[in-house]
């Protein structure tokens, strides 16, 4: 909540509370109710099993991390192990420089067994012949050794491509995390030696067994760990593949599921303890049934279809506002009034996604829970598509905020429409009688425009009414209107500011950014107006216009690709992603050197048109990229459902790369992740050295910030890509030297 509800408190009133009543007909039966709580209780029995199901599975999953990163940890000490080892080898071998089974097993063997503990130890030429062998210290026969040649080759070819690998290995008696390394040999000159003159490959293995698993700690049995092909049916597994020849392996162990245990113990006496609260509450609907019989019969249809929503049952617009009215105009001094307008968020996309019986189906259940929020004393009602509206009177302003409060925690819960469990969020706007308004209307206006800003704010926001929105609201009218005459008038232009390659200081694309002479207050950014656009039709037409012109100026950059940004709202029209691929036909303009640009929380936001127009775009070479990614709750889950071709890590984390921590572990994690899907990472607001390095370190590929360049107009932007090309082309970066500005 952005506003707080804080004021004056008002005296506890000492009259009768105010309350808003809504008439119902119809004979209530006990049928629905006995039904419903029967659902309840089963809901709370199957929410209470699959809490138990979820504690089972985490712990399952945190031991398959436990031991992946430990064998991630053990491969990579492996691989240490080898470098510490090779440096054995600088040392000229014996016996005028050569190559015996006593220099290997002083130099590689005798180490890696002796001191890291690794069993098996091999030395291979680059051809994959074994020149040396031994395990647990002794030197292998040629028998015993046959059948792991061709295992041992394998692995020598994945160190040829790479220089050192690493990962579990099961073939025969090769079975065990290896690990593998080119070694330098320093052998006298003129000195014939097995293996030729070539490099040497030493590989080491480190048998799975009880002493490796015991570095696990006490919480597993290190005796029950398996490595087998399969996983067994009372087991926990980890899934691995062979380094040898990809082969699914499996290391298992058996499970352990305290929450299924802990079901059993309970289930008897939670079954005995649900019947008899059953039976009470049958006795108890009868008897109320009985007492509101008379009542129920007296209720009028036609006034309850005149003052309900058809669907909900909830209040209509007319019925709130004629129930506002009476209370306002006998509205005591001591007490107020909360007017609420709550609108779901991205409803839309699942009416569209599921359907209209689904949507229709989440209004009924998002009603009764703000229907249960507003009893006893408040009413709650639909007054038209997905917004709906609480009135409840209040002693105090500051039990607002706990009416909020309330809310939000009954739309926290999922709704499971037709086996999918749907999670839903809402905006709220607020406005409170007497002090924001004293007229039904104007509360309700003002109720509306505090919808406004919430909405604008994102998902799960509540904001009360303040006088400056109204002025702000002439403030948005006066720039549509400006906006539109800048259009006709020409008052637009374009600059592009590099992106730049961290290793080669290449520039590798310009992203196109608008900006909007304005006669009165000069050149605006577009955080000062686009906002105001993408509230109305004059964002398609913007777009539109950068689109174009960009791309007609682009043509004078070469060829380095264009980022040009791309509201949200644009992309979900039907046919969108024609009119973009129209307008590279019509400017000439190869598809695969654009690249739409997309924050985001327009992709969290964004529903199944939006995904089809994105993969029609990237059919066509049209790249996407992620704008300002961690700034809102995506993950890279979120971004494997998207054509994404690159992510932007936001400027606020590289702004504070060497000054907070957390910042150079969050970077480094994206940049990581975002490698591993093979996704461009792209820093934003570089601007020293000092953050390059870090990128560099981290991997990531390309930078953009004032660095390198501000934004330039067209020309200028073209004269920097001719230099900064004739200087790649004219000059070489010493090896490891840091990325200077362009």
């Amino acid at each position: 909540m952005t506003a707080g509800f804080r004021g004056a408190p008002e005296p506890a009133s000492t009259e009768a509370p105010i309350t808003f009543a809504l008439k119902r007909s119809g004979k209530p039966s006990n049928h629905w109710l006995l039904t419903a709580m029967l659902v309840i209780a089963g809901g709370l029995l199957a929410f209470l099993v699959w809490g138990l199901m979820q504690w089972d599975l985490a712990r399952e999953q945190r031991e398959r991390e436990a031991v992946r990163a430990f064998l991630d940890a053990h491969t990579q000490h492996m691989v240490q192990a080898l470098k510490a080892a090779a440096s054995n080898a600088e040392n000229p071998a014996p016996s005028g420089g050569a190559l015996s089974e006593a220099w290997f097993q002083q130099a590689f063997g005798r180490p890696l067994n002796d001191t890291f503990g690794f069993e098996q130890n091999f030395l291979l030429d680059q051809d994959g012949q074994v020149l040396y062998a031994s395990s647990s210290g002794q030197s292998l026969s040629p028998g015993a050794l046959e059948d792991m040649k061709p295992a041992l080759r394998q692995i020598v070819q994945q160190a040829q491509a790479q220089k050192e690998a690493s990962g579990v290995v099961s073939q025969g008696k090769l079975s065990g995390l290896a690990a593998v390394r080119a070694v330098t040999v320093n052998r006298a000159p003129g000195t014939r030696t097995a293996g030729g003159a070539g490099p040497v490959y030493a590989v080491t293995v480190d048998l799975l067994n009880q002493d490796l698993f015991r570095e696990l700690g006490q919480n597993f049995n290190a005796g029950a760990f398996h490595l087998q092909e399969g996983a067994g049916p009372t087991t926990t597994t980890l899934a691995l593949r062979d380094m040898v020849d990809g082969r699914p392996i499996s290391i298992t162990w058996p499970e352990d599921r305290p929450g299924l245990t802990f079901l059993k113990q309970v289930a008897p006496p939670v079954a005995l303890l649900s019947t008899f609260l059953l039976a009470m509450c049958v006795l108890m609907l009868r008897e109320a049934r009985r007492s509101a019989a008379a009542l129920a019969e007296s209720e009028a249809q036609a006034t309850i279809l005149a003052s309900q929503d058809t669907l909900t049952g909830l209040a209509n617009r007319a019925q709130v506002l004629a129930q506002l009215q009476n209370v306002l105009m006998d509205l005591p001094p001591e007490r107020g009034v909360a007017l609420m307008f709550v609108d779901l968020d991205s409803f839309k996309d699942i009416n569209d996604t599921l359907g209209h019986a689904a949507g229709d189906t989440l209004l009924r259940t998002v009603g009764d829970r703000l229907s249960a929020c507003a009893a006893p004393s408040g009413l709650a009602g639909r007054i038209g598509g997905d917004e709906f509206v609480l009135l409840m009177p209040f002693a105090h302003a500051r039990e607002v905020d706990g009416i909020v409060a309330a809310v939000f925690r009954s739309l926290e819960q999922t709704i499971a429409i037709d086996g999918a469990e749907l999670g839903v969020s809402a905006s709220i706007g607020i406005a409170l009688a007497p002090h924001d308004a004293t007229y039904g209307d104007d509360l309700m206006r003002r109720a509306d425009m505090a919808l406004y800003r919430a909405k604008h704010m994102g998902r799960s926001a509540a904001v009360r009414f303040q006088p400056h929105f109204e002025r702000e609201l002439q403030h948005r009218l006066t720039l549509e209107t400006e906006l539109a005459e800048a259009l006709e008038r020409g008052q637009f232009s374009m600059v592009y500011q590099p992106q730049v390659d961290l290793e080669t200081r290449r520039i590798v694309g310009l992203e196109a950014l608008v900006r909007w002479n304005h006669p009165q207050r000069g050149r605006l950014l577009p955080g000062e107006f686009l906002w105001v656009a993408e509230g109305t039709r004059l964002i398609t037409r913007i777009d539109a216009w950068v689109l174009r012109h960009a791309c007609l100026e682009a043509k004078a950059f070469g060829g380095i690709s264009l980022a040009v940004n791309m509201s949200p709202v644009n992309l979900r029209y039907p046919g969108m992603a024609e009119r973009i691929l129209d307008v590279l036909r019509e400017t000439g303009f190869p598809p695969e050197r654009l690249e739409i640009e997309l924050t985001e929380s327009a992709m969290l936001d964004s529903g199944r048109d939006v995904k089809e127009t994105l993969d029609r775009l990237r059919a066509h070479g049209v790249r996407l990229a992620l704008d300002d990614f961690g700034t809102g709750h995506a993950s890279l889950l979120h971004v494997r459902n998207f054509p994404v071709t690159k992510i932007k890590i936001d400027r606020s984390f590289i702004a504070n790369l060497g000054v907070e921590r957390d910042a150079a572990s969050i970077v480094e994690h994206v940049i990581r992740l975002g490698r591993s899907l093979g996704i461009t990472l792209t820093a934003e607001g570089v601007d020293n050295l000092e953050q390059v390095r870090f990128l560099r370190a981290f991997g990531a590929q390309q930078a953009q910030g004032f660095l390198f360049s501000a934004p330039l107009p067209a020309a200028a932007a073209a004269d920097l890509v001719a230099q900064n090309r004739e200087q790649f082309q004219t000059t070489r970066r010493p090896p490891g030297r840091s990325v200077p500005p362009v």
